[in-house]
């Protein structure tokens, strides 16, 4: 039950979009943490995984399958917004 102490509520995930997000850092005493998704690449990615059948995968294998969808949404992310950009599209 420890676990959903740690994760941010799903709320974080119906804020409103921004082209980028800055990692956020969270000061403790002499500890600094970092939160988790720091943006909305990251939470995406992270459903993307949580969505799959991860039985039986190794750590490596996780990470890798969390790696690509990283990699291709913010590939389609950065490649939308700039055609947005040049049709002078407003993101917000």
């Amino acid at each position: 039950m420890l676990i959903f102490f740690l994760l941010p509520p799903i709320m974080y995930l119906q804020a409103p979009a921004r082209a980028e997000y800055e990692r956020k850092k969270i000061s403790m005493s002499n500890n600094t943490l970092l939160s988790f998704p720091a943006n909305e690449i990251e939470a995406l990615a992270m459903l993307y995984v949580q969505q799959q059948d991860i039985s039986g995968l190794s750590p490596e294998e996780l990470l890798d399958i969390y790696q690509k969808a990283y990699d291709k949404i913010k590939t389609y992310h950065r490649e939308t917004c700039q055609e947005r950009h040049h049709l002078g599209w407003s993101i917000e």
